[in-house]
C-alpha cells in the first residue's frame, strides 16, 4: 500500500534546519503555526533515548539534545 501525503517532515532522514532555511522550503501561501506542547517528562526521556539509540541521527544533533 502506497500512501501519498504531502509532508515537510522526513523522519527517515533527520537533519538540522534553521528557521531562515525552513521558510525557503515551506510555501508562504500555506500558513503554519508553531505550537509548543507540554510533553510529560517520561515521554521526553523516551524520545531522547530513541534518538540517542538511532544509527541515522548524526552525533552533533544528539549532542544538542537537552536531557529532561
Amino acid at each position: 500500500m502506497v500512501r501519498e501525503k504531502e509532508s515537510i517532515i522526513e523522519c527517515n532522514l533527520p537533519f538540522l534546519i534553521n528557521r531562515h532555511e525552513f521558510t525557503k522550503i515551506v510555501d508562504p501561501k500555506h500558513k503554519f503555526k508553531v505550537v509548543a506542547r507540554d510533553i510529560p517528562s517520561e515521554i521526553k526521556k523516551n524520545i531522547i533515548k530513541a534518538i540517542n539509540n538511532s544509527p541515522i541521527v548524526k552525533p552533533f544533533i544528539k549532542k544538542m539534545l537537552i536531557q529532561p
